[in-house]
């Protein structure tokens, strides 16, 4: 077997999964019109000079409710710009028209708690989500890190598994496929 070997994988998931980045979109860097989420580079969509004081006069106040609804209101400007064009579930798109802007909550002492709309990004190759190695290593492990088999075909654990213990215990642990889920 040689050290690296390429394969073609095609996973389906049983559930929903999130593999982050450590990246999200931000209120000031997507907008949702029709389902559709335009996720862009504010600083590459230059701004007539009246959108541009206005958001201006916006920083200036440190009003972060307005400056959502600054973006949502001029999406029309921003959506030519987006690089990443991803479908939202219809709850999500009308969430966002009803929260965006808004305060969600008033604290007793008066202060005002407010929906950031940050939303979390999935791992990805430039615009493209993908699933990274060690994501389906981890997934793979506990199956494979059990070499044997009792009689009731049940894996059992043991610590001194050799290459092909492990080989045969996964072929075994993942058929069929949905035993353990993806």
């Amino acid at each position: 077997m040689k050290f690296l070997t390429n394969a073609t994988l095609a996973l389906t998931p049983l559930a929903p999964i999130h593999i982050g980045c450590g990246e999200d979109f931000e209120p000031t860097n997507y907008v949702i019109e029709d389902d559709i989420l335009y996720g862009f580079d504010p600083s590459r969509a230059a701004l007539p000079d009246n959108l541009a004081k206005r958001l201006g006069e916006l920083g200036d106040k440190a009003d972060l409710l307005g400056i959502q609804r600054f973006f949502r209101d001029h999406r029309g400007h921003f959506q030519p710009h987006a690089d990443v064009l991803i479908p939202v579930a219809a709850g999500l798109g009308a969430d966002y028209e009803r929260q965006v802007g808004q305060v969600a909550n008033r604290e007793s002492n008066g202060n005002r708690v407010f929906n950031q709309l940050f939303i979390e990004r999935a791992s990805h190759t430039g615009k493209q989500p993908y699933i990274p190695g060690s994501s389906f290593k981890g997934h793979c492990a506990p199956p494979c890190s059990m070499a044997s088999t009792g009689d009731n075909g049940l894996l059992i654990r043991t610590n001194d598994a050799t290459p092909a213990d492990l080989k045969n215990a996964c072929c075994k642990a993942t058929s069929p496929p949905a035993r353990y889920g993806f």
